[in-house]
């Protein structure tokens, strides 16, 4: 992270379970500017993800990031805890209907990109034959419907120029896009 962070390159980093958002401000400190947090379906799991990914009086992370994104810019605490609210990214993994279905009050309650797993959410999907939210597309249109007006952004892995071109067709402004990770 210090050597991305000393060329200006965001780092993202993938919590392991949804349980372990106490360790946020921890894993912050040493330099990823975004944090992602796998499965939420429960509000209180981004209510505690928020308090320990901002900084006072927004959240309640402690101070400690020696080798925090952008620390050099902002070697004042108080400036770097503005900085840091205001530019640290928080990111939720919805894999679930119930997820899905709460992308709005994820958003309003500090999520700024929302993405998901394809394939959990798949298997989660199945296990509710008769829900009407049957397809990813179904998905994306309910949660892009929902964000609409508001400055969370939602984020789609993707498998190719094919199905980023249909997804951007559906209004999706950001991408993971997986068939360029090993090339």
């Amino acid at each position: 992270c210090e050597i991305a962070n000393g060329i200006g390159v965001p780092i993202q980093l993938r919590i392991k379970h949804t349980r372990l958002t106490f360790l946020i401000g921890n894993l912050l400190d040493l330099g990823p500017s975004m944090i992602e947090v796998p499965q939420v379906e429960e509000l209180s799991t981004l209510a505690d993800a928020v308090a320990n990914f901002h900084y006072p009086l927004r959240g309640q992370r402690s101070w400690g990031p020696s080798r925090g994104a952008q620390i050099k810019e902002y070697p004042d605490r108080l400036e770097y805890a503005a900085w840091w609210n205001a530019h640290g990214v928080l990111w939720m993994q919805m894999e679930s209907i119930l997820g899905v279905t709460r992308s709005r009050e994820m958003a309003l309650q500090g999520a700024d990109v929302l993405s998901w797993g394809p394939n959990d959410l798949a298997f989660n999907r199945e296990s509710y034959p008769d829900h009407p939210l049957q397809t990813d597309d179904d998905c994306i249109e309910h949660v892009l419907t929902q964000l609409a007006g508001m400055d969370t952004n939602l984020c789609l892995r993707t498998y190719g120029e094919e199905q980023m071109a249909r997804y951007c067709d559906m209004g999706v402004t950001m991408f993971l896009d997986e068939s360029h990770l090993f090339t």
